[in-house]
């Protein structure tokens, strides 16, 4: 079976009809509702997909969050967004390219990656966590990734053309928002969420991006 659609070439036609929207777990989600969705291309990050009615996409990098979302996903028409070779323990893992998540009834949730992928609602991307373990050219051009998902959305959006971008929930500190209580924050140990900040700032230079943060002061 050959490698599942790359992300960038998927967004292409939608890069200039809306902005972009990215939606985290922080404090600011609260703010979610003021939102109207149908204004804007809007990717998830993780279990926020659980809270947000009319979300395009979802990111997920780790293994162990599917735990949590695989009925939001399997009962809804989100397209799910994800390394090719997924990662545990904040790692990329040999044994978890979607390829095989889709064809091998032996790996984990092996029905819901299949369905994702005959509904073609699933995307990938080639993480910079993946280092030597693939040198396959099909799985696309290296997205860096560090820290938390909203570096590595926002250089898969910066990376597929992207300039408009507007960042919800993406937060620093070491809380998410109320509706997120039965998670645990911080679970890769870092100290807080603000690191991303620079990894972002970083990629806003470099892409010349017009990227909005919304706060809960705002």
């Amino acid at each position: 079976m050959q490698a599942v659609p790359g992300f960038a070439a998927n967004v292409a036609p939608r890069v200039k009809t809306k902005p972009w929207l990215v939606v985290g777990k922080g404090p600011s989600f609260s703010k979610i509702a003021s939102f109207d969705l149908r204004k804007y291309n809007s990717i998830a990050l993780n279990h926020a997909v659980n809270k947000i009615d009319g979300v395009d996409y979802v990111h997920v990098a780790d293994l162990d969050v599917f735990d949590r979302i695989s009925d939001r996903l399997t009962n809804s028409s989100v397209t799910l967004v994800t390394p090719y070779f997924l990662h545990s323990n904040n790692k990329a893992n040999s044994d978890l390219s979607t390829d095989a998540l889709v064809s091998s009834k032996d790996k984990p949730h092996h029905e819901l990656f299949r369905h994702l992928f005959k509904q073609n609602r699933l995307l990938t991307y080639r993480s910079s966590h993946l280092g030597h373990l693939c040198k396959r050219r099909d799985i696309g051009r290296t997205v860096y990734v560090r820290y938390f998902s909203s570096v590595a959305v926002v250089n898969l959006l910066a990376s597929s053309g992207v300039k408009n971008i507007t960042l919800l929930g993406i937060d620093g500190g070491t809380k998410y928002d109320k509706q997120f209580s039965d998670l645990t924050a911080l679970t890769n140990g870092r100290k807080s969420f603000d690191v991303q900040f620079r990894e972002i700032a970083i990629s806003t230079r470099r892409h010349k991006l017009d990227l909005k943060r919304i706060t809960c002061d705002d």
